[in-house]
């Protein structure tokens, strides 16, 4: 009965090391993000930061099968072989294998999230939903401008202030044309009459008409309505300098974000070498009966989650640069 679980456990193992070969081969020619991009402006305008999220499910997928899978499931393979030797006790393989279970759910749920995304990045290019993604691997680029630099960029070439601008100057203007007609209005009207009559010395006739019209009293109308369309436009200018105000903050904000990840994405590294240091002693002290199963599997579990903060990092590190670019009105 134990040699058959055994072989169920080393079946198991191998199908999910073929599972794991499959999701995470990628073919050699790799979509780049530029080229996506290009893509997507051409049949949908919707595209931000999508391609984004497909990278970091298909990361999820390998955190969760090409780094966990393959050490635990070599875990369980070696625990089984101990408890065949009488070597350890049942409590041990049972809970390596729950733990095996665990992670096989887990990499299911990722890969259904890497389809979905996968199917949404095609349909937003204009491709069929099924057809294969490769996406080339994101790395974050430094940003070598200072802050004030950014912010000075943004109020530059921000769409919205640009639009608020010209409303502004269009009110200004038109208060302008309000305020011109209390002045003196001159009319002139020339022209020139032919009539055919044989009678008449001259059958072609000038004329010339000067009009001049000027309110003295309106009762202030002319004057209240040109005030109230250049309060109109001072309000759209306090609106302006709020907008200007809040893209300061989404600049900063964004160059903040990117100076942490980039400060995580270092401690997270060291992170993960310092788990694989520590799961390979904890390994080690258990074939040698000096370590217990539980922290074997917690070791596991640490690891695991260095390699995927390490992943959020990058992502969060490349999210931070789109916001900053689309901040500063490059996007």
């Amino acid at each position: 009965m134990r040699y058959v679980q055994m072989n169920r456990c080393r079946i198991s193992y191998w199908r999910l090391w073929l599972v794991t070969v499959c999701l995470v081969t990628t073919p050699v020619s790799a979509e780049t993000l530029q080229q996506a991009w290009d893509t997507a402006l051409a049949v949908d305008h919707g595209l931000k930061a999508v391609q984004e999220n497909t990278a970091a499910a298909a990361e999820q997928v390998q955190a969760a099968e090409a780094a966990r899978l393959p050490s635990l499931g070599a875990h369980v393979r070696d625990v089984q072989n101990r408890y065949d030797q009488a070597m350890l006790a049942q409590n041990d393989l049972l809970a390596a294998q729950v733990e095996l279970a665990d992670a096989q759910q887990e990499a299911i749920q990722a890969a259904n999230r890497l389809d979905i995304a996968r199917a949404g990045y095609n349909r937003l290019l204009g491709r069929p939903l099924a057809q294969n993604v490769s996406l080339q691997e994101l790395s974050p680029v430094p940003v070598s401008d200072s802050l004030e630099v950014l912010e000075a960029s943004g109020l530059e070439q921000r769409s919205e202030l640009a639009s608020f601008a010209q409303q502004i100057q269009a009110l200004h203007r038109q208060a302008e044309g309000i305020r011109a007609e209390m002045g003196p209005q001159i009319a002139l009207n020339g022209g020139y009459d032919l009539q055919e009559n044989q009678f008449q010395a001259h059958e072609g006739v000038w004329s010339a008409t000067l009009g001049l019209q000027w309110k003295v009293f309106d009762g202030g109308f002319i004057r209240h309505k040109a005030g109230a369309t250049t309060r109109q436009a001072i309000a759209l200018q306090q609106q302006r300098e709020d907008m200007a105000s809040e893209i300061r903050l989404e600049v900063r904000q964004a160059w903040l974000d990117i100076q942490e990840t980039r400060k995580r994405i270092v401690v997270t590294k060291n992170a993960i070498a310092q788990a694989e240091e520590n799961l390979t002693v904890n390994l080690d002290r258990y074939e040698n009966g000096l370590s217990t199963n539980t922290e074997v599997l917690d070791a596991e579990t640490l690891r695991t989650g260095s390699q995927n903060n390490h992943a959020n990092a990058i992502y969060d590190a490349m999210l931070a640069s789109l916001q900053l670019k689309r901040s500063v009105g490059e996007l």
